[in-house]
């Protein structure tokens, strides 16, 4: 395809990219938002090749995550032409870069953490990539941070799930490849794919990344052979090396990753990519703490862990593992230390017996207690102990061996189990016991769990025993029958389930009651720690003697709060020894975070019927300090109680099903409503966890209107992109509909709630443009353009936003477009169009929110601040007369403007304010813009009334009313500053810098200038920047460096090559440098081409007397007397006749005399026609 030719009306063809087997690849523009694309071209494909084009397509448009190249749009032209839209990405691809040279560790860490997210998202959704290689990931600007996953034209598209509004997952399955068939690249391929089987899913991804990983650390891949077919039985047959073997510095940590994932059995993998991300994660935990004792346990853990996580239902539940090291028979043969194996300890044998007969001995004693055995390494051995949740409660242990029930029995099982082991191991083997939970976060916490024993007995071969006992965590080391004692770990109850443990010389340590918590405080921390601390120790009551020594002993170390888990660990504790009815009452208030109200706790218990239960029990729970009672509440009538402690309440909100945490936040939430709650964020976030996408739309749109009205700009744009995420996720729950293949788009404004996605992102454009952030803002306004009804009231709001930021950034086409678009857009009763903005209820009903998120009253309102928009950003382009028009129908639309709401009376003032400056009336200037600022503060639109006043600085400026003009231009900065207005703030310095520099003060003007020009740039504020690069050649001019002052109009010249009127000024200024510098052919030159622009346009925003000084300068530099003579004469009639609309002589006066261009042209027309008028005496003196 040519350059310029445009496909499906909206991407124009700039060049050719690239070229394959199934068509070309172009670099396009996206005319919605002028955005560069990548644009696939099948050209003549077969039919198989159109269905790979419209199965990516169709993928890539459910993806949502930064490491996956971006999806715009799919379709077919209208020659049948089939394309497909992407991001634009500049850069390179891995296999490029690995070519160069090979990964660093970090570097290959920090890209294997990029890719597992990216996958792991596309495996959530059901979608199996199926050729991850380093051709396909492509590194943006180079960046292993940036890297996306590219080429999904042989993904599948498995197994989708989702949760409908009710809570309820349902499933379907597209059909994938067929048997047999090998798809994918050798050397990548998983060896099931590699085998063709039918059922390939997201491990096959897992085995590619290790691949990929393997051939970013070592420079080629894991299987590497001359023939296909020996590559493909490679990876199906043997196994690769250890990575290790050719990268020594890999960490064992990461070495252990790699390997788990290049297991040739699939079952032997991770999962998905997303448990491969959160072992990426812990490869830096393992290996800055305790990496170096694993010896390969990583892989063996979280396989154990997920195992777990798998067959855990109902509660959460806790999970003890008992950690073995010592040296078996035969161990030294076994194979190489890690490198922090030589710092510890010879470890000794067990008993001297065999290793198969130790470890035998080991399951046999495990056995009895439900322990599961597995050795992770030569010198290490592990039993894990799965336990019960609170669910079980009902139905005790029936034996030794059953499952435990509770956190109490499960530490007393623990322990047990402990000591039993600890009986076969002679002096000098470790043994570590610690707890955790065990689901929620299933796919690495066992490996946390494991970590923590592993540090444990890491800590006891530097430190010794007392030390490592001391260091926190939730475990200990089992090194004797007193130790043993401490295997309470803070649990409430277990001396009195337990009193063997207790026997010892240290017994009273660990027997609740024996000294009262003041007296353990000032012996912990000593006298100097303060009342904070021992607050802190006094609020943590109820538990152990030592639970509460061992948290003394975390403050004492700096750790205020102690151990985390180990917190947690006690009120689960607590929770154990409450009735069961109790803990439902907890658990439900737990719903609500550390405060929640009687009704609510009623209303998730199943209402009325519960209250007596609720009255008997509440108030138990105040006198146990459990919970307490506030004297006012929130809510009217209703009791409002608080958690005595955090971790009481995350301990209670953890033991929740993930089914009973939805339907809780979604009662929670309704309940909420229904007594008033104005938070709408804290609506929102219940509807979130509740799964109710479409109620938490809504909310997150309130509360980011709440947070844009009030000024948190930021606040704004992140709870409006929460909201705008549950409408992705409607939209791509609509479009996983198998029957809605090659179908229509659905209406914006039905149940997918595009109106209301559509105002989230008009509440991040306008965030986005008072922050400053334009392409930001203009994409987030095209994105809600496109959704909205055309002539609603949101719609023209889009457009709005999109004209500004596409104006500042000097995208003019686009702006002209838009303006045109506005112009022709008739009432909505003329074209056909509903009236309403779109929105609609969960019964279809219209919604009212979105008007108020955007604050426009009706849609002539709405209308008339889009027209005054168009036309204020069609004069900087030049286009006059379209913007002549649009001011009519302004006039004609808006009729009495005492009839308008204020702001959009605001909004005419300020158009009329803009069209007298570029027409050269600064009276009309200097009223429109003080008539718009009293209109906006009258609104109460603080933001509007900021940048307006701005503008009527600058009309100051050019009356020559110095002192006020910094008056006002300083009074906007302050408040722009304020409210975090960084776009504001900017031009409110732009023109300080005249300020200063009309004062003489020549060198902080030119560095507040300069500071100024490089805030436009990381705005993209390309209008701003030209200006502003004319206003330092003029200081620099007048500080006599003409040379910079050339360089400076010469960059403002190109930068406003789409901006004439404002170009003009910077031809004025360069002609002025150049014929300082004794160029004035050249300087005629450029200040005729500024001439050339001010008599086509009829006027200009600025600088028009600095255009005819430069005229006048230049010829007569160039030895034109007459041309200057005539340009002088020119310029003073306009000047006087500009000056004469101006009704207040003082005010004419000082802006004939106190503005240095006019003063300047003053003085130039007196010498140039009093110059005159001597050579014409001596004419006619000389005549005969």
């Amino acid at each position: 395809m040519r350059p310029g030719v445009t496909v499906a009306d909206r991407f124009r063809i700039e060049r050719l990219a690239g070229s394959g087997g199934m068509g070309s690849v172009y670099r396009a523009t996206d005319l919605t938002d002028n955005s560069p694309v990548a644009l696939k071209i099948l050209h003549r494909g077969t039919e198989h090749q159109e269905k790979r084009l419209e199965r990516e397509a169709r993928i890539l448009a459910d993806l949502r995550h930064p490491g996956i190249v971006r999806y715009v749009a799919h379709g077919v032209a209208g020659d049948r032409t089939r394309y497909l839209a992407l991001e634009w990405l500049e850069g390179e691809d891995l296999a490029e870069r690995v070519a160069r040279a090979r990964l660093s560790v970090d570097g290959a860490v920090t890209l294997l953490r990029r890719l597992a997210g990216a996958l792991g998202a596309a495996h959530e959704r059901g979608i199996v990539h199926r050729d991850v290689t380093p051709g396909n990931i492509f590194l943006p600007g180079g960046a292993l941070e940036g890297a996306k996953i590219c080429d999904f034209g042989i993904a599948r598209a498995g197994l989708f799930a989702w949760e409908d509004g009710a809570g309820v997952v349902r499933r379907y399955e597209r059909p994938g490849a067929r048997g047999g068939v090998t798809l994918g690249t050798p050397g990548y391929m998983a060896p099931e794919q590699a085998r063709g089987d039918v059922r390939v899913d997201a491990r096959a991804d897992v085995f590619s990344l290790g691949c990929v990983l393997w051939s970013c650390l070592t420079g080629r891949p894991p299987f590497a052979g001359d023939q296909v077919m020996t590559i493909l039985a490679k990876a199906a047959l043997v196994g690769p090396p250890r990575l290790s073997a050719l990268r020594p510095d890999v960490p064992a940590a990461l070495d252990d990753l790699v390997a788990w994932m290049l297991e040739k059995d699939p079952e032997g993998r991770p999962r998905d990519g997303n448990e491969v991300l959160a072992s990426a994660a812990e490869v830096c935990i393992a290996g800055d703490e305790a990496g170096d004792l694993h010896d390969g346990a990583p892989a063996s853990a979280a396989r154990l862990g997920r195992a777990l996580a798998e067959s855990a239902a109902g509660e959460q539940r806790l999970l003890s593992v008992v950690l073995i090291h010592g040296a078996l028979p035969g161990d030294d043969a076994a194979g190489a230390p890690g490198p922090a194996a030589a710092a510890e300890p010879p470890a000794p044998a067990l008993d001297g017996a065999p290793r198969a007969a130790t470890e035998a001995a080991v399951r046999a004693a495990a056995a009895p207690f439900g322990g599961r055995v597995e050795r992770l390494a030569p010198t290490w051995l592990l039993v894990l102990l799965p336990g019960g949740g609170a669910a079980a409660d009902a139905e005790p242990p029936r034996s030794a061996g059953a499952q435990a029930r509770t956190a109490t029995d499960q530490a007393v099982h623990a322990a047990r189990c402990a000591l039993a082991l600890r009986s076969l191991l002679p002096e000098g083997a470790s043994v570590a016991l610690a707890t955790g939970q065990d689901v929620e976060a299933g796919r690495w916490s066992a490996r946390q769990v494991i970590d923590r024993a592993a540090a444990l007995i890491g800590a006891r071969a530097r430190a010794g025993p007392a030390r490592a006992a001391g260091q926190g965590g939730h475990g200990v080391l089992i090194d004797d029958a007193t130790a043993a004692g401490l295997v309470a770990l803070g649990r409430a109850g277990v001396a009195r389930r337990f009193p063997e443990l207790g026997a010892g010389r240290d017994a009273a340590g660990v027997r609740p009651g024996e000294r009262a918590p003041e007296q353990l405080v000032p012996e912990g921390l000593g006298q100097g720690e303060g009342a904070g601390a021992r607050a802190l120790a006094e609020g943590r009551a109820a538990v152990s003697a030592f639970s509460l020594e061992e948290l003394i002993r975390a403050i004492a170390c700096g750790d205020a709060e102690g151990s985390p888990e180990t917190m947690l660990a006690m009120a689960h504790a607590r929770l154990d020894d409450l009735h069961p009815a109790v803990r439902r009452i907890l658990r439900a208030a737990s719903v609500f975070g550390e405060a929640f109200w009687r009704g609510g706790v009623a209303a998730l218990l199943g209402g009325a019927q519960r209250a007596p239960d609720l009255d008997a029990w509440l108030p138990e729970l105040v006198a146990r300090e459990l919970i307490e009672r506030r004297a006012a509440s929130r809510y009217p009538g209703e009791e409002e109680y608080t958690f005595r402690h955090a971790r009481l309440q995350e301990a209670a909100y953890a033991t929740l099903s993930r089914g009973d945490r939805l339907l809780g936040h979604r009662l929670a939430g309704a309940w909420l409503e229904q007594v008033g709650e104005l938070d709408a964020i804290a609506l929102a976030e219940h509807f979130d966890n509740g799964g109710e996408h479409g109620r938490a739309m809504r909310w997150f749109l309130r509360g980011a209107a709440q947070a844009l009205g009030r000024g948190d700009l930021a606040a704004a744009i992140a709870h409006a992109e929460r909201g705008a995420r549950h409408g992705d996720l409607c939209d791509r729950l609509a479009d996983a509909d198998p029957d809605e293949e090659g179908g229509a788009p659905s209406d914006p404004r039905g149940p997918r709630g595009g109106a209301t996605l559509a105002a989230l992102r008009l509440v991040q454009a306008e965030a986005h443009r008072w922050r400053g952030e334009l392409e930001h803002a203009q994409r987030c306004a095209a994105q809600a353009a496109r959704r909205l009804p055309r002539g609603t009231p949101l719609w023209f709001r889009a457009a709005d936003e999109l004209m500004i930021a596409s104006g500042r950034r000097g995208d003019y086409m686009l702006t002209t477009a838009w303006a045109k678009e506005v112009g022709t857009c008739g009432d909505p009763a003329e074209d056909g169009e509903p009236a309403d903005d779109g929105a609609r209820s969960d019964d279809g009903a219209p919604r009212s929110e979105p008007r108020a998120a955007v604050a426009v009253a009706d849609v002539r309102s709405a209308r008339v601040i889009a027209l005054c928009s168009a036309a204020r950003q069609l004069f900087p382009a030049g286009r006059y007369a379209a913007a002549e028009a649009l001011v009519a129908r302004v006039r004609a639309l808006a009729g009495d403007l005492a009839s308008l709401a204020p702001r959009a009376a605001g909004e005419v003032h300020r158009l009329l304010g803009a069209r007298a400056r570029h027409l050269g009336d600064p009276a009309g200037d200097l009223a429109g813009y003080t008539a718009a600022v009293e209109a906006f503060e009258r609104a109460g639109d603080a933001r509007e009334a900021c940048t307006t006043r701005v503008n009527l600085g600058v009309a100051l400026l050019k009356l020559g009313e110095l002192e006020r003009a910094g008056e006002e231009l300083s009074a906007a900065l302050a408040a722009a500053d304020g409210m975090g207005l960084r776009t504001v703030a900017t031009r409110s310095r732009q023109h300080l810098g005249l300020v200063l520099a009309a004062r003489g003060q020549l060198d902080e003007a030119l560095a507040l200038t300069r500071q100024v020009i490089l805030e436009c740039r990381g705005q993209g504020d390309l209008r701003l920047e030209g200006g502003t690069r004319v206003h330092a050649a003029l200081i620099a001019h007048a500080a006599g460096d003409f040379g910079a002052a050339e360089s400076d109009a010469r960059d403002a010249a190109e930068i406003l090559q789409v901006m004439p009127p404002s170009r003009a000024g910077a031809l004025a200024a360069l002609a002025r440098a150049l014929t300082a510098q004794g160029r004035p052919d050249e300087a005629l030159a450029a200040a005729r081409e500024a001439e050339g622009i001010l008599a086509r346009h009829g006027g200009i925003d600025a600088f028009e007397s600095l255009v005819f000084v430069a005229l006048v300068e230049a010829a007569r530099a160039a030895g034109d007397a007459d041309g200057a003579c005539a340009a002088a004469a020119r310029a003073r009639d306009r000047l006087l006749a500009r000056a004469a609309a101006i009704t207040d002589p003082s005010v004419r006066e000082s802006f004939l005399h106190r503005v240095r261009e006019n003063a300047m042209l003053l003085s130039l027309a007196r010498l140039c026609l009093g110059e005159s008028a001597a050579v014409t005496a001596a004419r006619r003196a000389s005549r005969p």
